[in-house]
C-alpha cells in the first residue's frame, strides 16, 4: 500500500525559510543520515510557478539520493511530480476534487484543526491527518491549542494521524503514547545544531536517549 510509505514516527517539514541558510540539499542529506527518507517539501514565500521549478529541482536528485517527498498545499502541481502525494488545507482544493485530479496514485493528507475536521477529512476520503497545534507555538496563529487529550480520541478514530505543534525533546514521548502514528517538526529540528536535532528527534521517538 502507498500509505506504508509514510513514517511511523518522525515526519519532519523540509522549508528552507526556517532552515537559517541550510539548503535543501543539505537538510536532506542530514535526514538520510538517521535514516529519515520522507518529508513534507514547503515553501511559502514561493508563487505556484518558483515552486513548481522548486520540485523539479528537489525531484532531479531523487535517483542519487532515495528518498520521497509530499507537497504541500498545491494538490495541481503533485499530479505530475514524483511526490507520493499531498497535504491539503483549508486555502487548498477540496479532499474530493484532489482525488479526482490525482486518483489513487498520490496519498492525500488534511491539516486538521479539530476533531470534526479529521472526521470530515476522513469521511471524504484522506488518507491520513496532520493535527494541531497540540502543544503552544512561538508563533500565534488563527488555529487553538488542542492539547494531548484530543490527539488522543483523534487517534482512535482509525485515519492515521500525525501530531504537529510545539513537538519537542521534552513532549515526544507522550506524542507517541497517544496513538499516533507520528509527528511533524519545524522550528525543532532548525534552531540550533540541524544534524544533531534530526539525530534527537528520531532517537527519542523510538524510546532510545540521546546527548
Amino acid at each position: 500500500m502507498l500509505l506504508e510509505k509514510l513514517p511511523q514516527g518522525f515526519l519532519p517539514i523540509l522549508d528552507e525559510n526556517h532552515a537559517l541558510g541550510r539548503t535543501s540539499f543539505e537538510i536532506i542529506e542530514a535526514l538520510l543520515e538517521v535514516d529519515i527518507s520522507t518529508f513534507i517539501l514547503r515553501n511559502k514565500n514561493k508563487n505556484v510557478e518558483e515552486y513548481q521549478q522548486y520540485i523539479k529541482e528537489i525531484s532531479s536528485i531523487q535517483d542519487s539520493m532515495d528518498f520521497n517527498f509530499i507537497i504541500h498545499h498545491h494538490a495541481e502541481l503533485a499530479k505530475d511530480s514524483n511526490c507520493l502525494g499531498v497535504p491539503l488545507t483549508a486555502n487548498s482544493m477540496p479532499i474530493t476534487e484532489a482525488r479526482k485530479l490525482l486518483g489513487n496514485k498520490k496519498l492525500i493528507g488534511y491539516s486538521a484543526h479539530s476533531i470534526d475536521e479529521v472526521v470530515e477529512a476522513e469521511q471524504q476520503g484522506a488518507n491520513y491527518v496532520i493535527l494541531g497545534a497540540i502543544h503552544p507555538t512561538p508563533k500565534p496563529g488563527p488555529h487553538p491549542v488542542l492539547g494531548i487529550e484530543k490527539l488522543i480520541i483523534a487517534c482512535k478514530l482509525g485515519i492515521p494521524v500525525y501530531a504537529v505543534g510545539g513537538i519537542n525533546a521534552t513532549n515526544i514521548h507522550i506524542i507517541k503514547q497517544s496513538g499516533a502514528r507520528g509527528f511533524c517538526a519545524l522550528r525543532s529540528i532548525y534552531d540550533g545544531d540541524l544534524e544533531h536535532n534530526i539525530m534527537k528527534m528520531n532517537l527519542l521517538w523510538d524510546g532510545r536517549g540521546v546527548h
